[in-house]
């Protein structure tokens, strides 16, 4: 781990980076066992995985006046995660087995988490192939990597303001990528649960193009029923990647509105030195 602190402007300006690279070994880890034993799995201290990550904070008074202040502070961190090794002759397990599909795997060379499950086949140029007999989009034979929960990175900014005895501070909180599995999502569309299974009296093209047949490469223009396209057919088949979503956020983490009394500028005497009174807003 390698870290960088600096101070400008008599401490208005401060800037603090760190570089880590880390390894850790014995991972406690569910590992699947033979059936004849009784058992299905049991866990083991195996595996190594490797983390580097930079981390960078800012922070500056923007204003220092008697009465008004207002400070800043942005921090921003990276983190990137690889399996190195699991046990000997094992180069993937499953870490999350909850649902039949998808799954969350540890693989090696992989980040770990990683899902596994229904994936679609595609042309070249990333296009959906669609079955000219069915209009459906036609799955890979076995289960693909549909997505990644680790983020790309994180960043938080709080502004802070102070106005006599008025205090306020704003924090900001923003994630960029992460996949998330929605599986409930999937459910309620096969059930015409969602909002986007309200347009239901309709027919549905499948943006793609045919794998096959006479038209093969050329734009998918079969229709299907909407049963079939939010029910096992589409948006409503489990485990598959149109379950997929990012979890990138934006969200306003945290309000505080305070005011602070100077009881003893007042009263003297008063055993009560100061009396701050406020509200917090959470989750914005």
């Amino acid at each position: 781990e390698i870290g960088l602190e600096l101070k400008f402007l008599n401490g208005r300006i401060g800037f603090d980076g760190t570089y880590y690279h880390q390894e850790s070994h014995d991972l406690l880890i569910s590992q699947p066992v033979a059936p004849s034993s009784g058992f299905q799995y049991k866990y083991n201290n195996i595996g190594k995985i490797r983390n580097t990550g930079l981390e960078l904070a800012v922070d500056a008074t923007v204003i220092d006046e008697k009465d008004f202040s207002w400070n800043i502070a942005v921090n921003w961190a990276k983190n990137n995660n690889k399996v190195l090794e699991l046990a000997p002759g094992v180069t993937e397990l499953a870490v999350a087995t909850g649902f039949n599909t998808p799954r969350s795997y540890a693989i090696v060379g992989e980040p770990f988490g990683v899902f596994y499950g229904a994936k679609y086949q595609r042309d070249d140029n990333g296009n959906l192939l669609i079955n000219p007999a069915s209009g459906l989009p036609i799955l890979e034979s076995t289960e693909q990597k549909i997505g990644d929960p680790n983020r790309n990175w994180t960043m938080g900014i709080n502004n802070s303001f102070t106005y006599k005895g008025i205090n306020l501070s704003v924090l900001l909180d923003i994630r960029n990528g992460g996949d998330i599995w929605n599986g409930t999502w999937s459910t309620m569309n096969a059930r015409g649960k969602t909002l986007e299974s309200q347009d239901r009296e309709r027919t549905y093209v499948i943006d793609g193009v045919y794998a096959s047949g006479a038209n093969a490469g050329q734009k998918n223009t079969t229709e299907i029923a909407a049963t079939t396209y939010f029910g096992g057919g589409y948006l409503g088949r489990a485990g598959s990647e149109t379950d997929i979503q990012s979890g990138s956020w934006f969200r306003v983490r945290l309000i505080n509105l305070s005011y602070a009394f100077n009881l003893a500028k007042k009263y003297p005497n008063s055993p009560v030195r100061n009396l701050e009174v406020g509200v917090s807003l959470k989750n914005m």
